[in-house]
């Protein structure tokens, strides 16, 4: 996949839209539009999962966005491409799909911590084909990412290039929950401007018991190990290596 555009706008919430799927007959659907048409879908029941449970409780709207979202994309997968396989973040993996020739990857919500907290629109809803193309590793022929909060659906089957790069720092962004820890061996190596919160980096990596992964760590904060760590001690941006000295 080498870009992707613009191919739908959300009509304001409250304002119901009349899809006209029945009159399609899936197999005359491509791919791309199928995994445009559930992300979208999915993306309005997620904004209605937002109304109905509403931010009090962050985990019980994270459990609900993620179940629901499931079970919708699940559903009309079946309902539009009986014979395909299915791997979903959010599913028990059914491993007779490493023999299919067509696998859909389905992640019903990317950042459901962020779909969890008000006033965040930087969650998406991602939706893949993968096929078998006679290559080992196959290929992701068709894809489709909804970004709900802000109206947009994505999808790959047409292309418009990205303009040039601008001359400068290569401008990084990274989630400010999860920063990768490569991002630190990165940022001396090439010349990187960060964005968002990942620029604020840990002074030491360190192995953390209570949750058994590697997460950040202060530096002089103690051993890592602790029945109930603190807010800092998370999954987060990690490495494998405990102790490595980062600035």
């Amino acid at each position: 996949m080498s870009g992707i555009i613009l191919i739908h706008r959300a009509v304001p919430r409250g304002v119901s839209r009349s899809r006209n799927t029945e009159s399609v007959n899936p197999a005359e659907q491509t791919d791309a539009a199928v995994a445009a048409m559930v992300a979208a879908e999915a993306g309005e029941l997620l904004l209605a999962v937002r109304e109905e449970v509403g931010f009090y409780d962050s985990y019980d709207l994270g459990d609900a966005g993620d179940r629901r979202a499931n079970v919708l994309i699940l559903k009309r997968l079946a309902e539009l491409r009986p014979g395909d396989a299915v791997l979903s973040e959010e599913a028990a993996d059914d491993r007779s799909r490493v023999h299919a020739d067509r696998v859909w990857i389905v992640d019903p919500v990317d950042g459901t911590r962020e779909f969890s907290m008000a006033g965040h629109a930087d969650w998406a809803v991602h939706i893949a084909l993968w096929q078998r193309d006679g290559t080992p590793e196959g290929s992701i022929t068709d894809a489709a990412v909804a970004l709900p909060a802000v109206g947009e659906v994505y999808r790959t089957d047409t292309v418009q290039a990205p303009p040039p790069r601008r001359d400068g720092p290569i401008r990084i962004t990274a989630s400010s929950y999860r920063p990768p820890a490569v991002l630190w061996w990165l940022r001396e190596h090439l010349d990187m401007r960060w964005s968002g919160s990942a620029r604020r980096a840990p002074r030491r990596w360190r192995w953390c018991a209570a949750t058994s992964t590697p997460t950040s760590m202060p530096a002089g904060s103690g051993s890592g190990i602790r029945r109930h760590p603190p807010a800092w001690c998370r999954p987060p941006a990690c490495t494998p290596h405990g102790w490595v000295g980062r600035r």
